[in-house]
């Protein structure tokens, strides 16, 4: 009969999934309506499509992350080599001038 043909298919197969799907079926077959045991399956897709959006989400803001921090590092480069080095070179020539006249 019925139950016997799925208690083989369960025990052909080791799918974990797929025997969770023949457990379900057994149960429609003697007790249950077919759409009240596979409610909870799509109770189930629908966390694994939200936990799949969430980790896609995590995924992109990581890029995004570093897309940015790609995009503004020549910004920083060309600040530090034309205004810093520069504004540092300045100051310091300034300093050994002024500790030249103070000597003298």
């Amino acid at each position: 009969g019925q139950e016997e043909a799925l208690d083989q298919l369960k025990q052909d197969v080791s799918f974990v999934p797929f025997s969770r799907v023949v457990d379900r079926l057994k149960l429609a077959v003697t007790k249950v309506s077919i759409k009240a045991v596979f409610d909870d399956i799509d109770i189930e897709k629908q966390f694994y499509i939200e936990q799949r959006n969430k980790h896609n989400e995590y995924v992109l803001n990581e890029k995004a992350w570093w897309g940015q921090v790609i995009g503004f590092t020549p910004l920083y480069t060309l600040l530090f080599l034309y205004l810093i080095i520069p504004m540092l070179y300045i100051s310091t020539s300034q300093t050994t001038d002024i500790m030249n006249q103070i000597k003298f």
